[in-house]
Formats: structure tokens, sequence, C-alpha cells
């Protein structure tokens, strides 16, 4: 297209000299395309490469309705009903993860990217009352609670995350301008987000104790769009922002385990499992600072990239909380009530990356 454009300029001499393109006035436009590609196109359009991406990021992952304990003023809310309550909500570390990939790019900016993301954390939470001051079971079972005269003094709690990620992405490089670039892209991506929460309460009064075993673990194939902008500021350097939104069908694989004792109900054991179908978005927004260059008469293409990422999968927190109970302890049975909070996963934090070409 840019050749037919150059060629639309040179028409009027070429007419006024009634005579076809020569071999050099073609070789000529060649020319002129190829600096132009160079200058106002990424690095990478004036040849093939072959690409490998290393990232390491340090990420925090947050997750509403994770809250494990309600701090109360009063050791006995039967008879001496608390005055102030306070929900206690886990502390989410920062760990590092990484991102891997390979991918190819063609000499008209078109590039393929096989991408695998990996991140792994947890958060580990105590909880000590001492009197006249306890706390309610937020996750205990009513079952565990029915009879306890005296609130929970000792609380912990422990979530545990892996996330994995894989991404096959078509897309391509345009030069809007001399400074502007964007490149939008499409593609498939599966991923896997495996969640289990353990939680133990335990009051010495009357010997109670209750532990409970969660997971929720989804897993969901779709599509991912996107688009990166570049804004050049010189010597291969520029700014950048990038946004996608991916849209996946999978399935939730979700349980709940349980071992508590009460003076009415000593040693007692509760079990509940479901699989639920499901649909979900998640969006992933980054910006940063870009870097770029091609080294050893043009062989080598590198790409480093210093940002901030911000993804969000929505309506993963699918723990099973029981509302009502069946005294079976079936699921299934109609006097059983389980309720869930459906909270957004955030992962969010710093993350350097590189890609070398070849």
């Amino acid at each position: 297209m840019k050749k037919a454009v150059l060629l639309l300029t040179l028409l009027p001499q070429l007419l006024m000299a009634d005579v076809a393109p020569s071999d050099e006035q073609l070789a000529r436009l060649d020319a002129i395309e190829v600096e132009w590609l160079s200058k106002h196109n990424p690095s990478g359009t004036l040849g093939s490469d072959f690409l490998v991406h290393a990232d390491v990021f340090y990420w925090q992952a947050r997750e509403s309705g994770l809250q494990y304990a309600l701090s109360a003023n009063s050791p006995v809310p039967v008879l001496f009903p608390p005055t102030r309550l306070h929900l206690k909500n886990p502390d989410f570390d920062w760990d590092f993860g990484y991102r891997l990939g390979l991918g190819y790019q063609s000499e008209g900016g078109w590039d393929l990217n096989l991408i695998w993301t990996r991140f792994i954390t947890d958060s580990k939470n105590r909880l000590q009352a001492n009197l006249p001051k306890s706390f309610y079971a937020v996750w205990a079972h009513p079952v565990a609670t029915a009879d306890i005269l005296f609130n929970f003094t000792f609380a912990k709690a422990k979530w545990t995350l892996r996330f994995n990620e894989l991404d096959l992405l078509l897309g391509r490089n345009f030069a809007v301008t001399k400074r502007f670039k964007v490149h939008p892209f499409l593609g498939g991506t599966t991923v896997w987000i495996n969640q289990h929460y353990h939680v133990f309460y335990s009051e010495i009064l009357s010997f109670g104790f209750y532990h409970t075993k969660l997971k929720n673990e989804f897993w969901g194939a779709g599509l991912k769009t996107g688009c990166d902008l570049h804004f050049g500021l010189g010597a291969g350097w520029s700014l950048f922002g990038s946004g996608s939104a991916s849209l996946y069908t999978g399935e939730f694989d979700l349980g709940r385990k349980e071992r508590f004792s009460t003076i009415a109900t000593p040693f007692t054991k509760v079990k509940f499992d479901q699989d639920l179908d499901a649909a979900r978005l998640a969006t992933a927004l980054s910006m940063g600072i870009d870097w770029k260059n091609r080294f050893h008469g043009d062989r080598y293409y590198v790409n480093m990239r210093l940002m901030y990422e911000l993804l969000s999968f929505f309506k993963q927190n699918e723990f099973i909380r029981v509302a009502n109970y069946d005294p079976t302890g079936n699921s299934n049975a109609s006097n059983t009530s389980l309720i869930k909070d459906s909270g957004p996963l955030v992962l969010h934090g710093g993350t350097l990356s590189v890609t070398f070409g070849f």
C-alpha cells in the first residue's frame, strides 16, 4: 500500500515523461519503502525474527470475601450482646512469579506468540483474643456454633493461590504517525486458578474447636483480544500502555471438608462437593516504559520493558459457606442452604520483561 502511494506521488512525472517506470525508479521506491519502515514501524519489521520472552514480576493477589473472623467485645454474646464488631481480613503477601514465551515475527510486522504465566502465593493469619474479647467464626458450620456458649478465642487461616495462564496470540504492528504506533492482537487463552482456604478456630472454656478445608478450583478456556499503544521518545525508548479482555467458559470444582467438636456434637465430620459450570470475564491493564534495539548488523533484536500490571478475574470467589444445614450432611437436601461471595480476584504489581529476537 505504501509503495502504491509513493508510485502515485511520482505518477505526474512519469506521465509527463510518457514512459514506464524504469528499474532504477522501482528500486528507488523499494529503498524509500524500506527506509520508511525502519523509521516509522517498530523494530523487527525489516526482517523476520524468532522471539524468546522472559518476564519476572513481583505481584500481590487480593480477593474480596475472605474475612475469617468477626471480632467482638463480649465473651458470652448470648448473655452480653457485643457493642463493637470488626471484621478481620487476611494480610495478602507479595511474591515473585514469572512469564515465559516463544514467538515469531514476520517481515510485514505480524507476530504469533505463545505465552505462559505462572504465579503462586499464600496468606497466613493468626488471631488471639484475650478475655473479655472474643470473635465469631465466620466460616464455621452452623452445627459447630449452635450449642457454644462462649465465642472462639483463637483463629488461624491460610489462603493459597496457584495461577497459570496460557495464551496464543496473533498481532500486528501499525505505525499511525512517526511516533505513535499500535499493536492489536487476538487469540485463544486458557487459565487455571486453584484456591485453597484452611481455617481453624478454638475456644478454651468448653474445649471446642472447628477446622475447615475449602477448595475453589477454576479452569476455563476462551478468547482474548486487546491492543498495545506506543509513543516513541527517541533512541529506541517509548512509553506504552496495553489493555485486553478475556472471556472464559469453564468449570469450578468446589469442596468443603469440616471437622469440629462441641459439647453436643463431639468430633463431627461434614463434607460438601459441588461442580459449577460458568462463564467468567477477565481484564488486564499495563503501562510503563519500553526500550528496543537491533545489534550485530541487525541480526539480533532486544526489547526490554518495565511496567505495572493489573489483572482482574471477576466472580472467582466461589468458596462454599453453609447458611443452613441438613442433619444428614447432604448438601443436596432442600433444607441445606449454601451461599457464596463471588468476589473478584485481582493480581497487580511490577514486571520486568525481556524479549530477544534472532
